[in-house]
């Protein structure tokens, strides 16, 4: 939700302080049809360090490029073996062994945490 607000904060930006002002090029690319330039895309990685410029509201998985490349529960499966970066910087490892709705329950050496799916990369 917050991506999406600070996209419409680029947006509206745009619109008001380049209307007149700057020239637009031509669209050369389907991002710059949707208003998605250099201008843009510069701004929205260099203000909020998105890696992504676009929302992807309409792609097919709602909310998955929302994330910004995080995955989600529907990402993961029992039995995939998995690891997170802890508070220490450490890679621990592990294998999912149950699927709740927020997070993930992973058997580690350290025993079994509860981790979000954003936190979880595969092995």
């Amino acid at each position: 939700m917050v991506l999406l607000l600070e996209i419409g904060l680029i947006h509206a930006a745009l619109s008001l302080f380049t209307s007149g002002s700057l020239e637009i090029p031509r669209a050369t690319h389907k991002d710059d049809l949707n208003g998605h330039n250099d201008l843009y895309k510069t701004i929205v990685r260099n203000l909020f360090g998105h890696p992504k410029t676009t929302h992807g509201i309409t792609d097919k998985k709602l909310g998955s490029a929302i994330q910004l490349n995080k995955n989600t529960k529907f990402d993961f499966k029992v039995g995939n073996n998995v690891y997170y970066i802890n508070k220490q910087n450490e890679k621990i490892l592990g294998q999912i062994i149950k699927i709740n709705p927020k997070r993930a329950k992973v058997n580690t050496a350290n025993g079994i945490v509860s981790a979000p799916y954003s936190m979880l990369k595969f092995l």
